[in-house]
């Protein structure tokens, strides 16, 4: 109850501008009903069903390889998978065409009990690191099994939940988990120190090392063979993830080591907001540039294009194949990272800011075995870059140590796919009591 006291609380404080957004941004509409959890009819699944929640884009992504290894173990188990933000979703249609893909409910408790009433899931697994009292609270007392899969608390996020005012939240929330599979050490370490009991948390590692290199749609594959021609006998940089106050400085750090020989950038801001801004910056300097929603179909990519502005979502992770260095963003601003292996599985160099806090095993790891580089700031990014671009031989080594420390880290989801199916019962779906 008194969690639904403060989620109205909220809501009504909020409103006004929830209900400006409605009003101004279709993207805030989609799927509006699925947080109400008015759910369409989902078909019986009398063997159980699975429940995965992925908050985001970053999140969906580092599923590939646990449903790969569910669908090779266990080819009939349904699943569902849900998400909050409109990119994840965007992303977990076109990553999985055949899951059932629902926006996940608001945490009051009626929109929770009756998503689960919907649903009727066997078992919920919450990738790495979103937790919602009220679903937790109402999961636990219909004995349904709750796991978290790759598992991560971040530092911040330790010190918000270690503080006096959230410690009703941490007991509310990770005493009734059923299972964690976390992704290191420290991160079983917190969550024991969060409340879960110790013999429920297993070291798995994490699910984002079982990422392949993406297999390109025809499409992208006719991008990538553009990408190529265009950088010719020259190198590319791929920014990757950016965000406000990235794109001006990635900027200004290309002006400047270009003049080492040809060279190309492919920017990619984060989020689709982000990709008007970055498009103004790109207007308002002096490099020629063009953006990919506006390359023509089939056509080549002018050999007077320096830039090419990714304003599209679901190519990122296939362009990094043709780059001989990356950079991934919300790092050098204080966001928190995003997911360095995904460049470095195509045996990428990659630099990255100071504050990729939520990924900072896998920072630590990579930079450890050489394959990467955490930079200070932009003046520092410049040099780590300019760098790789300018030493065939130093890059060359970097992307193949970038290569190997993924490939050694691989094999969480296999094992936590057997832990799944350890938690599914024999018998009906656990959703209704």
């Amino acid at each position: 109850m008194i969690f639904d006291l403060l989620y109205g609380a909220v809501f009504i404080l909020g409103l006004p501008v929830w209900l400006w957004r409605l009003a101004v941004a279709k993207r805030h509409r989609h799927r509006l009903a699925d947080r109400f959890a008015f759910y369409p009819e989902l078909p019986p699944a009398p063997a159980g069903r699975v429940w995965f929640h992925a908050a985001s884009l970053g999140e969906v992504r580092s599923l590939r390889g646990l449903l790969a290894e569910l669908h090779r173990t266990r080819p009939a188990l349904p699943w569902v998978i849900t998400t909050q933000t409109e990119t994840g979703w965007d992303e977990a249609r076109r990553l999985y065409p055949a899951a059932v893909v629902l926006k996940f409910p608001l945490d009051f408790s009626w929109t929770v009990s009756r998503a689960i009433d919907r649903i009727a899931p066997s078992a919920v697994v919450l990738v790495e690191s979103e937790f919602w009292p009220n679903f937790l609270r109402i999961a636990s007392r219909r004995a349904i099994p709750v796991a978290v899969a790759g598992g991560a608390v971040s530092d911040r996020t330790s010190r918000r939940l270690s503080r006096f005012a959230t410690r009703l939240l941490t007991r509310a929330v990770f005493p009734s988990m059923t299972r964690v599979w976390a992704a290191d050490t420290e991160a079983a370490r917190r969550f024991r120190m969060l409340g879960v009991p110790a013999d429920r948390v297993e070291v798995c590692g994490g699910l984002k090392f079982d990422v392949q290199a993406p297999a390109a749609s025809s499409e992208t594959e006719r991008l990538l063979s553009r990408v190529r021609a265009w950088k010719g006998g020259g190198v590319l940089l791929v920014a990757g993830s950016t965000h406000e106050g990235e794109e001006e400085a990635l900027l200004g750090i290309f002006g400047r080591i270009r003049v080492q020989g040809p060279m190309r950038l492919v920017l990619a801001p984060r989020h689709p907001q982000r990709f008007a801004a970055a498009a103004r910056l790109l207007a308002a300097g002096s490099l020629p540039h063009l953006k990919r929603s506006a390359l023509a179909e089939g056509g080549p990519i002018g050999a007077e294009i320096d830039i090419l502005l990714l304003d599209t979502v679901g190519e990122l992770s296939a362009l990094y194949r043709e780059a001989d260095a990356a950079f991934v963003g919300g790092s050098l601003v204080p966001v928190g990272g995003h997911n360095v292996l995904e460049p470095a599985v195509c045996g990428v160099p990659v630099a990255w800011g100071p504050h990729a806090f939520q990924f900072r095993s896998e920072c630590q790891g990579l930079q450890a075995a050489g394959g990467g580089v955490e930079v200070a700031d932009a003046a520092m990014l410049r040099i780590v870059l300019g760098g790789w671009l300018g030493n065939p031989e130093a890059r060359r080594r970097a992307g193949e140590n970038a290569r190997r420390f993924v490939e050694e880290n691989r094999g969480a989801s296999a094992r936590v796919a057997q832990g799944i199916l350890g938690l599914l019962p024999e018998g009906r779906p656990a959703g209704r009591r």
